[in-house]
């Protein structure tokens, strides 16, 4: 028996399971053949037939009560329905009993459908008479001759419901005599199969399990780790190749696990292998450190995941969340240490499958340490912030600076408008002054005709008196005309002051604007290349700020020459209006002496070279108050110039304000 082989020990073994499943088969087969038709016949005809006789049983009552119930309450249209639907159900079952139905049970079921149709006629004249209201004759009917009909109909029925239920019963007795039968057989053939079958695996027994033991020890050897045992024994045939196998697979695993342990050694970032269970079963040196765990990996082993991080083996996880959901989950968490050092990690937890079965295995998990990236993340952000609030205030300034510009250019063109009025006034004051000039000279051959001819000054006092109304009326009108001057003199010197005022403040904006410009460059340099644009706009920002700087002490300048020119005109135009006021007075006295020359001809000299002097002193003084209204009108044609010059600057800043604006707004959409 040593020298069977394992292969002839089966192939005797499974000839006997095969005969004896065989003959289990054949016998099974048979029976059961026998068994499916008698069932099939139970529940397709024989149960089926009952409950269609016991359907016709049941919806017979139903007809007779509905049929009652339409008596007693003729307007009850429910009842009348009930009858339809159970009358209906009743023919039904009828036809299908008489389908199914063989042999007596069809003889027994011919009578029916006459019987059934005569009661039913007579409950649908029961229920004519109720509801006609003829409810004594319907009552009268009920009893009489329909309860009779329906007594037949029932007896017929009740009478093949007891004949159908004893055949089927005896049908199924049957049924259950035959699955006795099989039982029995079945199990006969298969306590002889089980005996032969005991034999052969005694037999197999002695051959095959020890050295399965001696092979089954080295499995669980290798299994444990324990690389060192090796399979010892005398195998022959089969289990030779078996044992030659098992040596080859051992040595082909060691290779692959200390393959796989020296790759896992040489990780040098955090991590953490637990199985299917969340235990942890490998994890490195680095995840200690960044955890703050004191001891060795090894230590850890076997301990449950939450536990190891938390504390708490209670606690849901990433790598749990990652089996749960067979994929890999990415997270950012915040880790306290063991020792109370706060981490920003980023967990990776994968599931882990055997390359071979596609079973899980369990799941390894990452750790990247990420809380000084996160650090320069928010500074970098924290910078953004400054640059972007700087943006915005260079944006305020930018719009105050718009309204200042808009502000001045208003006044650049109401001094312009004032600069204009001063050259249409200058001109009418220069025609007034030449005019008064004719008239001193006029004056001035009178006097000298008065003074060669004193002694005919009588005759010509009447003239003379016409001559100094003239005179009085034409200095009175360059009063008017210089006091006038001297008014507009006066206006154009405050609003050469709010000019100077504005332009003060123009240049504190562009102060306020270098300002700016020099901080937003010095955060953009902060940022490094995310604000080397910015850092370009700034520089832009703080030339236009210089430009408007300049122009604007070259504005200021020019105000302030207006300003002094103004005031020297004034000065001029009130020392005009002295003198002219001095003429007037000269004036009423030579019209007062006119008026007396009658009984002063002695005096008539005396007051003709009065009159020539004062006459000289108010030549001098047109003459000045001419040159002072054309020095007025140069400075008012400067004056424009120079409105003209800081309208096209108050512009070009404009312009260059909405550049930067537009470069500040594109700045803030980034």
């Amino acid at each position: 028996m040593r020298r069977m082989t394992i292969k002839a020990l089966l192939a005797i073994l499974g000839g006997v399971t095969i005969a004896g499943f065989i003959t289990t088969l054949i016998l099974f087969t048979l029976q059961s053949r026998h068994i499916s038709s008698t069932f099939e016949d139970i529940i397709n005809v024989e149960e089926a037939l009952l409950g269609q006789l016991q359907e016709m049983y049941a919806q017979g009552l139903q007809t007779e009560q509905a049929t009652r119930n339409v008596v007693l309450n003729p307007a009850d249209k429910t009842a009348r329905a009930n009858y339809e639907k159970a009358d209906a159900k009743f023919k039904k079952a009828l036809d299908t009993a008489q389908q199914l139905a063989t042999g007596a049970m069809a003889e027994s079921l011919k009578p029916l459908p006459q019987l059934w149709s005569d009661s039913s006629a007579l409950k649908t004249e029961v229920m004519s008479l109720g509801v006609e209201g003829k409810t004594q004759q319907a009552i009268d009917l009920l009893n009489t001759h329909e309860t009779k009909m329906w007594r037949q109909v029932k007896a017929v029925i009740q009478k093949d419901i007891e004949v159908q239920a004893k055949k089927s019963k005896a049908t199924y007795d049957g049924y259950k005599q035959g699955e006795s039968f099989t039982f029995w057989a079945v199990l006969g053939v298969g306590l002889v199969l089980l005996g032969a079958m005991a034999v052969l695996l005694y037999m197999g027994g002695r051959m095959i399990l020890r050295p399965l033991r001696e092979i089954q020890a080295f499995a669980l050897c290798q299994a444990a780790g324990n690389f060192e045992n090796c399979l010892l024994g005398d195998f022959s045939g089969e289990l030779k190749e078996v044992s030659e196998a098992l040596r080859a697979m051992a040595a082909k695993v060691q290779d692959s696990l200390g393959f796989t342990q020296g790759v896992l050694a040489g990780i040098a970032t955090p991590f953490v292998v637990v199985n299917e269970a969340s235990a942890l079963t490998l994890t490195n040196q680095p995840l200690l450190d960044l955890i703050q765990h004191d001891g060795k990996p090894g230590d850890f082993v076997g301990q449950s995941v939450a536990f190891f991080f938390y504390g708490d083996a209670s606690r849901g996880t990433v790598l749990s969340e990652a089996m749960q959901q067979n994929k890999t989950v990415m997270r950012e968490v915040d880790v306290k240490g063991r020792k109370g050092a706060l981490r920003r990690i980023l967990i990776a937890a994968s599931p882990l499958y055997n390359a071979i079965n596609g079973k899980l295995m369990g799941a390894l998990c990452l750790y990247t340490d990420l809380t000084e990236l996160r650090a320069k993340e928010s500074q970098i952000m924290a910078q953004n912030q400054v640059v972007t609030e700087a943006a915005k205030t260079a944006k305020e300034v930018v719009h105050s600076l718009l309204d200042c510009s808009r502000r001045l250019a208003d006044q650049i063109a109401k001094a312009e408008d004032g600069a204009a009025q001063q050259r249409e006034r200058a001109g009418a004051t220069t025609q007034a002054m030449g005019d008064m000039n004719e008239s001193i000279h006029g004056v001035s051959e009178s006097a000298d005709v008065a003074g060669k001819g004193a002694t005919n000054a009588g005759g010509k006092a009447d003239e003379g008196a016409g001559v100094v109304r003239e005179v009085v009326s034409s200095v009175e009108e360059v009063r008017t005309q210089a006091l006038a001057l001297k008014e507009n003199m006066g206006n154009l010197g405050r609003q050469a002051e709010a000019i100077g005022q504005i332009m003060g403040v123009i240049s504190d904006i562009a102060d306020q604007t270098n300002l700016l410009a020099l901080n937003a460059a010095i955060e953009a340099a902060r940022a490094g290349d995310a604000g080397r644009g910015f850092a370009v706009v700034a520089d832009e920002v703080r030339k236009l700020a210089e430009k408007t700087m300049t122009a604007t002490k070259e504005v200021g300048e020019a105000i302030g020459n207006i300003q002094q020119g103004t005031r020297a005109n004034v000065a001029q135009v009130e020392k005009a209006a002295q003198a002219i006021e001095r003429t007037n007075e000269l004036a009423g006295r030579s019209g007062q002496a006119l008026s007396e020359i009658v009984g002063m001809v002695n005096d008539t000299t005396l007051r003709v070279r009065g009159i020539a002097t004062a006459v000289e002193l108010q030549a001098t003084a047109s003459n000045q108050v001419d040159a002072a209204v054309e020095e007025i009108n140069d400075i008012a044609l400067r004056t424009a110039a120079g409105m003209d010059e800081a309208a096209r600057d108050v512009d070009e800043l404009k312009k260059l304000a909405d550049q930067l604006r537009e470069v500040i707004e594109q700045m803030a959409k980034a």
